[in-house]
C-alpha cells in the first residue's frame, strides 16, 4: 500500500512509473469535472471510475480485496475513513471471490489500521491489501472520488 497527498508526491523515484504517471494526471485536474461513470484509459487494462456517495458507519461495511487489479483511490472532495490490513490468509470470507467484478469480501479484517482520506489524498492498494472504504470519520461526509484500476497483467 502507498498513501500520500497529490500535492506532495515526495521523491518521485519511489513510485512505479505507471502509478506516478496516473498520479500526475490526477494532479493535473484532467478528471476533476468528469461525471459519475467508468472511463477507459487503456481499455480494460487501465480505467477510472468516478463516483459520488455518502460515507456510512464502519460496521455497515465489509473489508474487500482484489486479485486482478491495483486500486488508486483518490479523494476529490470530502473526508473518508478507509480501514486497511495486510491479507495473510487468516480472515473469514463473507462472499467468495467474484472473478467478473474482481472482488472478494471478508467478514472482518484482523489488525486493521485507519487512513483518514481528505481532499487530495490518495491510496494505492495492491492485491495483498485488504481495504474497507466508504467509512465515516467523525460524521457522515459527501464524497467525490476516483478509483483508477490497473491490471496486474500489464
Amino acid at each position: 500500500m502507498i498513501y500520500g497527498n497529490i500535492n506532495n508526491l515526495g521523491n518521485k523515484k519511489a513510485y512505479n512509473a505507471l502509478i506516478l504517471e496516473l498520479l500526475e494526471r490526477l494532479k493535473s485536474g484532467e478528471w476533476d469535472n468528469f461525471k459519475n461513470g467508468k472511463y477507459e484509459i487503456k481499455g480494460n487494462d487501465i480505467f477510472i471510475i468516478i463516483s459520488n456517495y455518502e460515507t456510512s458507519q464502519e460496521e455497515e461495511k465489509k473489508p474487500e480485496v482484489h486479485r486482478k487489479y491495483i486500486d488508486i483511490q483518490y479523494i476529490f472532495e470530502g473526508v473518508e475513513l478507509i480501514k486497511v490490513a495486510t491479507d495473510i490468509g487468516n480472515c473469514d470470507i463473507y462472499s467468495q471471490y467474484n472473478e467478473e467484478n474482481d472482488i472478494m469480501f471478508y467478514t472482518h479484517a484482523r489488525n486493521e489500521s485507519s487512513l483518514v482520506m481528505n481532499k487530495g489524498d490518495f491510496a494505492v492498494f495492491y492485491p495483498q491489501d485488504i481495504h474497507k472504504p466508504g467509512c465515516s470519520y467523525l460524521e457522515k461526509s459527501k464524497i467525490r472520488k476516483a478509483v483508477i484500476k490497473i491490471s496486474m497483467d500489464i
